[in-house]
């Protein structure tokens, strides 16, 4: 489990709680030869995720979820207790009050959450992606854990690393707008390596993954517009 905060700065990895399944906790040999510790007792994956939420010390504007915790109450209790916004995902079939009940008796308003979709105009809906950069960038789902502290240590460093370049593309963005991520992750491994590094190196390296980008991006609108000729491209 991952508990990331997201900024329009970047992105970065807070927590990283390990879920131990029911079998895993009741197995004391298991436990003793994966070093989990004592303290550590079984749990769904939201009063996981709700705990962490409530020890962080960084204060959320909104909580996103998925089903899992979407579908948990006592999830969604510990959110509003403590005044937290969410927007987590939930079952078509979810019964929901459109209006909150007053003379009415809740059989004669209860909708499902797919009932009330319908009623809502499509441009009224807003396509949110989440994506994990140090998924994809930096070995994160790249590991091999036999026990619990080769769990945290990796991941300890990930996010360690993952705020390091975070930084580095927040300072780098600011004289270039266009600096991705991912380009900032070729800049440093093109870099690090180098003895000595002028200035007029550095510029020469940022030019030449900013020119590469651009032409991969170019090259992928135009294979993409090719196989959807009906679609009016944005200028």
């Amino acid at each position: 489990m991952f508990l990331r905060g997201v900024t329009p700065a970047g992105a970065v990895l807070l927590d990283h709680p390990w879920y131990l399944p029911e079998t895993w906790a009741a197995d004391l040999r298991r436990r003793e030869k994966t070093r989990v510790p004592p303290a550590i007792t079984f749990q769904t994956k939201p009063p996981i995720a709700a705990a962490r939420v409530a020890r962080s010390t960084v204060r959320f504007d909104w909580i996103t979820g998925d089903e899992e915790c979407g579908r948990d109450g006592g999830f969604l209790d510990a959110l509003e207790n403590g005044n937290q916004r969410d927007l987590v995902e939930v079952p078509a079939d979810t019964a929901v009050w459109p209006d909150r009940p007053l003379r009415q008796t809740p059989d004669e308003c209860v909708w499902q959450v797919s009932q009330l979709a319908e009623t809502i105009p499509a441009k009224a809906w807003r396509v949110i992606q989440l994506r994990e950069d140090a998924k994809g960038q930096l070995g994160m789902a790249q590991y091999e854990a036999r026990s619990w502290t080769s769990w945290h240590h990796p991941m300890s460093l990930v996010a360690l690393a993952h705020l390091y370049v975070v930084q580095v593309r927040r300072d780098l963005k600011r004289k270039t707008p266009e600096l991705t991520l991912d380009t900032a992750m070729r800049l440093l491994r093109a870099s690090l390596p180098r003895p000595q590094l002028t200035l007029k190196d550095a510029e020469d390296l940022v030019d030449y993954y900013l020119d590469r980008n651009k032409q991969a991006t170019k090259s992928h609108r135009k294979t993409w517009l090719a196989r959807h000729p009906n679609v009016i491209p944005r200028k």
